[in-house]
């Protein structure tokens, strides 16, 4: 005679949590299973099934917003209601489904987190495209002033602001970039770092010594 075992249908009592996209921002889950346990023998079987799905879900849970509930619920009950048996041979053909519930704080948090997200997007591209292009600057302003007069030295200066963030980013970011790795990899050797300091030391004397004194910047001893 062949020997079998029931399936077995379990709905934790307690609500999980399920981690979102948020650090510290969580999902809360009601989950059920189904399971045929193993001739193997396990101490503690629901607790391992348990530990299984909500590392899954949590795991899908994850890469959601926790304003996304819906998607996230949809994904997770995708993938666990594939029948899944254990790698140890303590149960088969596992499934769960899972119930997503979100808190209003959470669900706040999601939203400022997404406008947050937003307005640096939106940042990053007045920076990559506004604010590097004098013309474009001097434009905008006269697109959210309709009707107002012409000041040439507003112009002036949305140019300069231009210029600066330009030359900020095409030549000053790439010199501190690379001052910033080469101090790391200095670092690592023997006088290294005293080497990389001195060199950067006599140049700012080197090339404007009243600006060296006006912040107290240290010559290089003589003879080093």
């Amino acid at each position: 005679m062949r020997w079998r075992r029931r399936r077995v249908e379990l709905a934790f009592p307690e609500t999980n949590r399920l981690r979102t996209a948020l650090d510290g921002v969580n999902f809360d889950a009601r989950v059920i299973v189904r399971f045929v346990p193993s001739r193997k023998d396990h101490f503690d079987r629901e607790s391992l099934v348990r530990t299984r799905v909500v590392e899954s879900a949590s795991n899908i849970s994850r890469a959601y917003a926790a304003d996304d509930l819906s998607a996230a619920q949809a994904a997770i009950n995708a993938e666990l209601g594939c029948p899944s048996d254990c790698a140890d041979g303590y149960y088969r053909r596992l499934t769960a489904r899972v119930e997503l519930g979100v808190s209003a704080d959470a669900a706040r948090a999601a939203a400022q987190n997404r406008q947050d997200e937003e307005r640096v997007a939106r940042l990053r591209h007045l920076r990559s495209v506004l604010y590097t292009d004098p013309g474009l600057l001097a434009i905008d302003h006269l697109d959210r002033n309709p009707g107002a007069p012409v000041d040439r030295k507003v112009i002036r200066e949305y140019y300069a602001i231009a210029n600066h963030f330009r030359e900020a980013e095409e030549w000053w970011s790439p010199l501190m970039l690379a001052w910033s790795e080469l101090a790391t990899e200095a670092a690592g050797s023997p006088n290294g770092g005293t080497v990389a300091m001195d060199g950067l030391l006599e140049a700012i004397n080197n090339l404007d010594a009243r600006l060296a004194a006006r912040h107290s910047v240290p010559r290089r001893p003589s003879g080093s």
